[in-house]
This record gives structure tokens, C-alpha cells and sequence, in this order.
């Protein structure tokens, strides 16, 4: 029962597709279900008085056992996709990024490997924007105040993330991007740069090409010749 409750709470208020770690804990508790379970390990019950308990747990174990090689042939290829981009970025945030305040909307690495002052426009780590997005309030005029509010000179994010909020507000505009191959695990391909005005953006062009030489991964990093 416990298990079932779970599984159901995570269809109705989770959102599924994802990556399989965040499903981890539902295979554990479903493997905990059937090794508990009595009715399939009673030796006196013949056979046939079980065959449907049997049959159930014969099909879950199958599924978990193809959900496992699933992950497992796509666990490296995932991981080198986060190291491409996600530590790409903290890396260049904590080595070269020349303000102290910038606004994300992925901020587990970056927040654990640099020390820069981040806000989430994405809501995990900004209560403002948490907010918006519960109240359907979160648009572009809203994430335009806030930035400005914030007087945040620089957003690395997932551009089309922000399509159905009306897109980055103006004035920030984007100056580069960086993108990887054979995409899995990360939110997009592509994450943009925007800055607040062109010298901002000059900035941020000398300290991307700086830091350039010590790009790893499949990542690469695209100028573009007019901020879009």
C-alpha cells in the first residue's frame, strides 16, 4: 500500500519523462514491496492458489530490470552531457565571469562551484519567481522587474525555456551561446548569454574567449556578430 500511494502521488504531482534518478526511490521501494511481499514467498500455498501474485511480480521485476539497463547504457553519455555544459559554466563563473551577481535558470552546479551571487529565474532558488509561476503571474514584464530590481548585469539561460513567458525582455540582449551534441539529460542544447547593455556584453565577450581555451567536453562556444 505504502508503495502504491507513493507511485500514485508521483503521477499526480510529479512531472514524469525525466531523467531516471528522479524516480530512484519508487524502484526501491517497489523492489522493497515484493521482497516483503508474503503472499510470494509461502511455500505451503500450491502453485496455482498464487500463480496471479506470482505473475504480477514476475512483470514488475522484468520492468525494473529494463528501466535499470536502460539507464545504465545512458548514464555515461548523460554524465558527459552535465559535465559539457553544467560544469562548463560553473567553471567559467568561478574563473572568469567578471560581476559578482548573475541569473540562471539551472543553478546545481554552478551554485555548488562558484561563489557567485545567482538568482534562479526558474524558481528553486528565487521565492519571487516561485511565486509568479504559482500565481500565473510569471511573464515578461515580470522577470524584466525583477532583473532590474536586482540590477543583474548578466542571465545565462535556456532561451526557449522562456518562449511561452514572452521570451528574455529587452534590454538584455544575447551575445553568445554554448552548446553541446547528443543531448540527454540537460534542459536544452543551448544556453544563452544575455547581457544588460553592450558594455556589459564586451565584458563578457573578452572573459568567454579567455576562458575558451579551457572549454572540455563536447561543448562549444558560438559569438554571435549582432546581440539577438
Amino acid at each position: 500500500m505504502l508503495f502504491t500511494g507513493n507511485l500514485l502521488a508521483h503521477l499526480q504531482f510529479a512531472q514524469t519523462g525525466w531523467f531516471y534518478r528522479y524516480e530512484a526511490y519508487l524502484v526501491l521501494m517497489g523492489i522493497t514491496a515484493i521482497l516483503f511481499n508474503r503472499e510470494v514467498f509461502k511455500i505451503n500455498n500450491s502453485f496455482q492458489e498464487n500463480i496471479t501474485t506470482k505473475f504480477i511480480t514476475i512483470i514488475l521485476l522484468l520492468t525494473l530490470m529494463i528501466r535499470g539497463g536502460l539507464s545504465h547504457k545512458e548514464i555515461k553519455t548523460a554524465s558527459h552531457n552535465i559535465f559539457s555544459q553544467q560544469i562548463q559554466i560553473s567553471l567559467y563563473l568561478q574563473n572568469y565571469y567578471p560581476f559578482n551577481k548573475v541569473a540562471l535558470n539551472d543553478i546545481g552546479a554552478s551554485s555548488y562551484f562558484s561563489d557567485k551571487e545567482i538568482y534562479d529565474l526558474w524558481g528553486i532558488g528565487s521565492f519571487k519567481i516561485t511565486q509568479a509561476l504559482i500565481r500565473g503571474k510569471f511573464n515578461k514584464e515580470m522577470i524584466k522587474n525583477f532583473l532590474l530590481l536586482k540590477k543583474i548585469p548578466v542571465l545565462i539561460v535556456f532561451k526557449e525555456w522562456f518562449l511561452p513567458f514572452g521570451g528574455i525582455p529587452h534590454p538584455y540582449r544575447s551575445f553568445a551561446k554554448l552548446e553541446i551534441t547528443n543531448n540527454i539529460i540537460c534542459g536544452s542544447s543551448e544556453v544563452y548569454f544575455y547581457s544588460l547593455n553592450g558594455s556589459i556584453g564586451a565584458k563578457m565577450k573578452k572573459s568567454l574567449l579567455s576562458f575558451q581555451s579551457e572549454l572540455k567536453g563536447s561543448g562549444r562556444l558560438v559569438f554571435f556578430n549582432n546581440p539577438i
